[in-house]
């Protein structure tokens, strides 16, 4: 072999190294920028449902706390307020992971709010049946239907606040499910 031709062929392989050695560096760098804005794209998607998840779990327990549960009934109209009160937060929350979701995090949401309606329904219910229970107790009248009132109310009552706290439950996992996906959905 002459020393043109392997002068030659050594350029070109020389060249030929060169080229693919930046094609395979400029290929790593674009994959390493698409990698790092999925990861800054995920990140960001993840934090404003964190929070809005953190939200909803703050009015529910905030609304659970607030009324405990029937296990020694006491009505008044001031925690009958205060209910309707935190029921409304949890509406708004609701409202806000609706939006957000993906759809498994919003459908827990969705019973959370409609557990959370029920117990501030039944609790109206009952609170009214005490009512006419005592009135009728201090008239003299029977009291028999008003007492099968009141208990099928409180019975009521009780499994609608036992949904609300399973659902707050069920809420929870979807929500760390989701945002362990870091808010891929």
């Amino acid at each position: 072999m002459d020393a043109g031709l392997a002068a030659a062929l050594g350029a070109f392989a020389v060249a030929t190294g060169t080229g693919v050695a930046a094609l395979t560096a400029a290929w790593a760098q674009m994959h390493s920028a698409r990698t790092a804005a999925r990861a800054e794209h995920l990140r960001q998607r993840r934090e404003p449902r964190e929070r809005i998840y953190g939200e909803m779990i703050s009015a529910t327990s905030s609304f659970l706390e607030a009324y405990r549960g029937p296990g020694v009934v006491n009505f008044s109209d001031d925690l009958y307020m205060r209910l309707i009160e935190k029921q409304s937060e949890v509406q708004k929350a609701w409202q806000a992971v609706a939006l957000a979701g993906p759809e498994p995090v919003a459908q827990a949401a969705s019973e959370i709010h409609a557990a959370v309606s029920s117990v501030v329904y039944s609790y109206g219910v009952a609170h009214t049946g005490m009512l006419v229970f005592i009135r009728r107790n201090s008239e003299g009248r029977s009291v028999e239907n008003a007492r099968r009132d009141v208990s099928q109310s409180v019975r009521q009552l009780r499994c609608s606040f036992d949904a609300a706290h399973g659902s707050l439950e069920i809420f929870i996992k979807q929500a760390r499910a989701a945002l362990d996906e870091y808010g891929a959905e």
